[in-house]
């Protein structure tokens, strides 16, 4: 393929958003970014169309015009979130001003976009029911690979989308259908249809949030103008692993008979909570900012390691630190250990892996015989990369680190979350290790989720599915999302047992294990919200069967 017919594909894990460095093509089919040049005609546009930049809204493709270069092309996808034009950040802008630079633009123009590129293969490819207009599988068309780029564009005769893509403002439903949810609803079944409702209204309802927070960004500033990240989409999925009915069913906490969480203590317990001011909260929380560091950060600060950390601050402390190999090498993670009565809930956080990191961190999984990976962010947010994408992406196609060969065995895609099985051999010994993928997908890009709802069937199914070693969890950072899920999981612990909880002292023991554990006041306040809903559900689920006990 041409580099003059088809552009050329760049990819960069850069937060800074200079998009420079080429990488090769395997790394390019990896990347959430991507770069494309088109050469503009004399006469008329690119040949797509976008929709947001309201009050700094994401930009998105909204339709690409039958006929145009960008439909030519075959690279540009509707959903794809517009990042940079010519080398000028466009992030934050309104749809006016960016339309006016691209109409301005002259001769080659180059596009950085922000796509979630999701596993697909080419067996399941074939069983799944295309649209009856066009070839548009999925709600978004972005979650389809270059693998398959029959599925993402239009083949088409119609006139009238010829003419209309001159101006990129089609009204050819035939040709160039809207994306929108409701569009596409009018395809489907009533299962699918369910499915995507429910799917839009998840994604529509984690864009927004009352608090702002950027917790994982080192020295950024809390109330600057970002950009959303790409909502998550539902694309093909694997053989079944398991059901809502399964999860709902997780989710259920029992607590012990004549507990402190049953009858009359439980919901005098949930009045004391509902009656705590923020405020105090607050205070409480700042009050943990005052504790001193438990130890050195020496290893993380030296030299050779400085760019094996994502964020410079955030280091782990050496008593506590992962060590890597026979020669205890340095990866950002540090180990949890966790006190639930007499067990221990055992832990590994670790910041997302950088392309320079993601073997280390493989063999970290390997040599701790973890068993299980929580993923609470996603590549990509707001415009910002937050962790590589480190994992096998194909059924068919294994991803190859310097000692291991990951293959995808398994995977399944829910609404909130997505599940990964991965085989893991050792290329050395031969020797096998299966790991399970959970990826959290609806964290908002600021403040904390509305709801506990989604994050404790995650966190129940995670420690259904665990049976040895710790638990590796990361976010970007390793301490804000991840020490959240480490705090939900103890706190629903303690409730099974029916031990007393105490949030503060919870963060305490976990900032002694690796510094800055739940990031922001937002975090700590949804550590409450996560409690108290827990037994709301408890009171409400076995409420009326209390009632019935008392009066017999």
């Amino acid at each position: 393929m041409a580099a003059k017919e088809r552009g050329i594909f760049k990819a960069v894990a850069d937060s800074a958003m200079l998009f420079r460095k080429r990488l090769s093509v395997t790394a390019e089919q990896e990347s959430c970014i991507l770069q494309v040049e088109f050469t503009k005609p004399d006469r008329g546009g690119l040949g797509f169309a976008l929709v947001g930049g309201v009050n700094g809204s994401t930009l998105r493709v909204k339709d690409i015009c039958c006929g145009g270069v960008a439909e030519q092309d075959g690279r540009l996808r509707v959903g794809d979130i517009l990042l940079e034009v010519n080398g000028i950040i466009v992030s934050g802008l309104s749809h006016s001003k960016v339309v006016d630079i691209l109409r301005k633009a002259e001769g080659t123009v180059q596009l950085t976009v922000c796509r979630d590129i999701l596993p697909m293969s080419a067996c399941s490819a074939s069983n799944y029911p295309t649209e009856a207009h066009g070839n548009f599988n999925t709600l978004n068309s972005a979650a389809q690979t270059e693998a398959h780029p029959d599925h993402v564009s239009f083949h088409s005769d119609c006139p009238e989308c010829e003419q209309e893509s001159r101006n990129c403002t089609p009204t050819c439903q035939r040709c160039c259908p809207s994306l929108g949810v409701t569009d596409m609803l009018q395809e489907k079944t009533d299962p699918q249809k369910q499915h995507l409702e429910n799917s839009a209204m998840k994604t529509e309802h984690s864009q927004s949030d009352g608090w702002s927070s950027d917790e994982e960004e080192d020295g950024d500033d809390d109330d600057c103008a970002s950009q959303p990240s790409p909502p998550e989409t539902i694309p093909l999925t694997g053989r079944p692993i398991v059901s809502e009915e399964e999860l709902s069913s997780l989710a259920v906490i029992s607590p012990p008979k004549n507990g402190q969480y049953t009858g009359s203590r439980v919901k005098a317990l949930i009045q004391a909570l509902e009656q705590l001011e923020k405020q105090d909260l607050v205070k409480e929380f700042m009050a943990l900012e005052h504790l001193n560091p438990s130890d050195n950060c020496l290893v993380g600060k030296a030299p050779e390691n400085r760019e094996k950390n994502r964020y410079r601050e955030i280091l782990p402390y050496d008593k506590t630190r992962v060590p890597v190999g026979e020669d205890e090498g340095y990866i950002n993670a540090s180990y949890i250990r966790m006190k639930v009565g007499s067990e221990e809930l055992f832990f590994i956080s670790a910041q997302g892996p950088l392309p320079g990191t993601q073997d280390s961190f493989w063999q970290m999984v390997w040599e701790n015989r973890s068993d299980v990976i929580a993923m609470m962010t996603r590549e990509v947010e707001r415009g910002r990369v937050k962790c590589h994408k480190y994992w096998p992406e194909k059924l068919d196609v294994p991803k190859e680190t310097s000692r291991y060969q990951l293959f995808l065995d398994n995977y399944q895609m829910l609404g909130y979350f997505h599940i990964k099985v991965i085989k893991m051999v050792e290329k050395k010994s031969g020797d096998v290790h299966f790991v399970k993928h959970l990826k959290f997908t609806t964290w908002p890009d600021h403040g904390t989720p509305h709801s506990s709802d989604q994050l404790v069937r995650f966190i129940r199914y995670m420690r259904a599915v665990h049976a040895k070693g710790p638990i590796t969890v990361h976010c970007s950072a390793g301490i804000g999302r991840a020490g959240v899920l480490i705090c939900t999981d103890v706190i629903l612990s303690l409730i099974q047992k029916d031990l007393s909880i105490n949030v503060s002292d919870i963060v305490k023991e976990m900032r002694l294990q690796r510094h800055g554990m739940i990031q922001t006041k937002e975090q700590y306040l949804f550590c409450y919200k996560v409690w108290l809903e827990v037994l709301q559900n408890i009171s409400l689920l076995y409420g009326h069967h209390w009632q019935t006990e008392t009066s017999s």
